[in-house]
């Protein structure tokens, strides 16, 4: 309690100081070290004032600072954004990508955010319920996330009778005068003749979206594919995009490294 006591009351930069010499860093080393992490983190102005003056997002990243006094080549960080607020999340999402990528550390990071994986890895390894699903790299897991499900809404009433013209699409009412057409859309030269088909109705076209992948879609279509495997089925691709929409409520927390 004591000791915790002491920590709250001291300033980013004796704390700093402390943590370093507990590394066996010290000297010009240490505070060179101190300063460069703070100047990074943009803590700098602040580093006299007492920690317990900060808020959450500067706590924490002074424990980041912390992590890296005594400059190690590996660094783990486990859910470094986690209740960060936007844009000091995009501050360290890209400190940690200056990392591995300008200062050659290796980075083990652990994330239930794709967005942030696909920003800062070489490779990921998806884990659901403990066990590993895929191992993969990361561009891969960029064509996972880009959805050929499409939404186009536009102004005008339609039934379920459309779907053939549409090529199959679903038909749905969006509530006043309006219809959302949903389904897989395979490339753009269909995206482009389904709009043709819009305007051929006369039909104002009010908007096109592609639906995102979350990463809970993705981690179900290679568990499948797995359990597939091991009963002796044939197993989907993990990048057949169509197959699985993204309503599904359920939602666990797993992660990616």
């Amino acid at each position: 309690m004591e000791s915790s006591r002491r920590r709250s009351q001291a300033s980013a930069w004796e704390y700093l100081l402390h943590c370093g010499q507990a590394m066996d860093v010290g000297g010009l080393e240490l505070k060179v070290r101190a300063t460069q992490l703070l100047h990074e983190l943009d803590l700098w102005e602040r580093r006299d004032d007492p920690l317990h003056t900060y808020s959450s997002t500067m706590q924490r990243k002074v424990a980041l600072a912390s992590a890296l006094l005594a400059d190690p080549p590996i660094v783990v960080f486990d859910e470094p954004t986690l209740a960060l607020a936007e844009p000091s999340a995009r501050a360290v999402q890209q400190w940690i990508a200056n990392l591995a990528h300008e200062r050659g550390k290796t980075v083990l990071l652990t994330t239930c955010q794709p967005d942030i994986a696909s920003a800062i890895c070489d490779r990921v390894v998806l884990m659901r319920q403990g066990r590993m699903v895929a191992d993969l790299p990361t561009a891969e897991l960029r064509m996972l996330l880009r959805s050929t499900q499409y939404q186009i809404r536009v102004k005008g009433q339609l039934g379920n009778q459309w779907s053939e013209w549409f090529d199959g699409l679903t038909v749905l009412p969006a509530g006043g005068d309006e219809t959302i057409l949903r389904g897989t859309i395979v490339d753009q030269a269909a995206l482009h003749g389904l709009i043709g088909k819009v305007r051929d109705l006369a039909l104002p076209l009010l908007a096109v979206t592609r639906e995102e992948l979350s990463l809970d879609d993705i981690l179900t279509r290679f568990t499948e594919s797995a359990a597939q495997r091991r009963d002796g089925h044939p197993s989907p691709r993990p990048d057949d995009q169509g197959r699985r929409h993204n309503d599904d409520p359920r939602r666990s927390p797993d992660q990616i490294q």
